[in-house]
């Protein structure tokens, strides 16, 4: 049982920090006065990923019991949130350097809440 409330504790504490990733983000992007279209575009993404790892938590946590697999789930899925944004921001086939710093700062935050 101890196991349990310990796990939805660490659950809950990340997803704390995912919902303050896009507001961190969001800061970075703006710091230059304005978001560019590739900018935007890679938010959009990372937001949307986002989302969809909030409803994987969320339902995790919403019985009580986060299971081994459980676990497993959200453990691949910060790194696929990652590696779309990855992908997103090189779909052109380069990386700005605004899309630069929104990587670089994504990974960090990514790295504190996998480390929760």
């Amino acid at each position: 049982m101890e196991k349990d409330e310990e796990r939805i504790q660490n659950i809950l504490s990340k997803l704390k920090k995912a919902k303050e990733i896009i507001g961190e983000l969001n800061k970075i992007a703006e710091a230059d006065g304005e978001i560019s279209l590739e900018e935007m575009q890679l938010l959009n993404s990372i937001n949307f990923n986002l989302e969809k790892f909030f409803s994987l938590v969320s339902s995790a946590a919403n019985d009580g019991v986060i299971t081994d697999e459980e676990l497993v789930q959200i453990h691949v899925f910060e790194k696929r949130i990652i590696q779309e944004a990855s992908s997103k921001a090189f779909e052109d086939g380069r990386i700005s350097n605004e899309e630069r710093a929104l990587l670089t700062k994504l990974i960090l935050l990514m790295e504190e809440m996998e480390n929760l």
